[in-house]
């Protein structure tokens, strides 16, 4: 490339001046012929040359004093009339060819600049607000995989469980937004925890990626409970109020909201919570006794679901992974809930970076190799994209307030 422009300058250099051709030469630099002249006789004398130099015709050729800084090869052409050169023409094609050197300078300069670099150029921090080994961290274990297959640099893992997912959440919303580290977002988590507590964050803290997850909720409890449906749990429940103990990952969690939901609907059936970090400590405190049942996700319950029960799924319809096991509402309980599941970076990412992990994830999203291992892993995948899930977001947040308010929750 470099050897093209010096190439094209040559060109340009030979050009300025091919329109002064005569019969001789001048030796002489075109600066220096300044002159302006009737005839050959008085060529130069009443014209006083830069730096006192003279200029005289000889036998045709015109001579100067200025040999020692002679044009390109000794010798510079000029159109001459009648013997007079016109130093208007030569200054022209001066000042032409010092344009044309100065543009070739600067394409010289664009050229030797270093292409910017691609993003990402290093790893980026992918932030878990929950326990490793649950649910959120499984979906963003089986995306790391197809994220090595399309991005450049890989992922590192940084796990902020705690207080339902506010820890994480917040280490996202206040990281530096320079595209180098993103994280797991759960709706209606990020909604709740603002309304009813003082999280240092807001929906509108974030730009969302995609939305990778629709988990529906589901009632769990042992192989082994005496429970064999939700019906028979609310008829003990009132029997013995506050006995029976549900665990929830929580609180202000998707989880905490079915909750709510069930002490509105069925007030004189309560139900203990008990909170924990993340879905890994829930089934475990619930195979090791802890606790009687569970308000989990599908995907939560499907890692254990040799040892579980499911007695009902709250969503519209029955799920496909467990195509038996009948809905809240078919068991005459209308209750629908569920978890989404989304990756977002800080708010003041640039938009050429969020573009790009959009286009990133969303590839990854419709891979059918990625989708069967989300299947295989009892993952609900449901693909929405990131302006598509912020106006979702915006749309839970009356419901939301709206729950919180009824069990006294609001912050105020």
């Amino acid at each position: 490339m470099v050897i093209c422009v010096l190439f094209h300058l040559t060109i340009l250099y030979k050009t300025s001046y091919k329109r002064f051709t005569v019969r001789g030469t001048i030796r002489a630099e075109p600066e220096y012929l300044g002159l302006e002249g009737g005839g050959t006789s008085g060529f130069g004398r009443n014209h006083p040359r830069p730096h006192g130099e003279s200029c005289f015709p000889v036998n045709g050729v015109l001579e100067t004093d200025t040999a020692s800084r002679m044009a390109p090869q000794g010798t510079a052409r000029c159109h001459t009339a009648s013997g007079v050169l016109y130093h208007r023409q030569v200054r022209r094609a001066s000042m032409k060819l010092l344009s044309c050197l100065r543009t070739a300078l600067c394409l010289l300069g664009v050229l030797a600049m270093p292409a910017a670099a691609a993003y990402p150029e290093k790893p980026i921090n992918m932030i878990i607000a929950f326990t490793a080994g649950g649910s959120s961290d499984v979906q963003a274990r089986i995306m790391q995989k197809y994220w090595n297959k399309y991005a450049p640099q890989p992922w590192v893992f940084v796990y902020k469980p705690g207080a339902g997912g506010i820890i994480g959440f917040t280490e996202i919303a206040k990281a530096r937004p320079d595209g180098y580290t993103i994280g797991g977002l759960n709706v209606p988590h990020i909604i709740l925890q603002p309304l009813a507590q003082n999280a240092p964050f807001t929906p509108d803290s974030f730009k969302y990626i995609c939305q990778v997850v629709n988990d529906p909720q589901c009632i769990a409890v042992r192989k082994d409970s005496p429970y064999q449906s939700t019906s028979e749990i609310i008829a003990a429940a009132r029997k013995n109020p506050g006995k029976i103990r549900v665990g929830l990952v929580g609180p202000l969690s998707g989880h905490h909201l079915m909750f709510l939901d069930y002490g509105k609907k069925y007030p004189d059936a309560k139900l203990t919570s008990v909170f924990y970090k993340g879905a890994a400590d829930q089934n475990a405190a619930l195979l090791g006794g802890e606790i009687d049942m569970i308000f989990g996700n599908i995907n939560d319950v499907m890692r254990s679901i040799d040892e579980f029960r499911v007695l009902n799924v709250a969503a519209e319809k029955r799920n496909d992974f467990l195509p038996d096991v009948p809905t809240l509402r078919e068991a005459g309980i209308d209750m629908v809930s569920d978890i989404r599941r989304c990756f977002a970076a800080p708010k003041g990412i640039k938009p050429a970076e969020l573009d790009a992990l959009r286009v990133l994830f969303k590839k990854i999203c419709e891979d059918p190799e990625y989708l069967a291992d989300m299947k295989k892993a009892g993952q609900p995948a449901e693909y929405m994209d990131g302006e598509a899930f912020a106006a979702y977001i915006a749309g839970q947040q009356a419901t939301a307030q709206e729950a919180l308010s009824a069990a006294g929750l609001l912050k105020k």
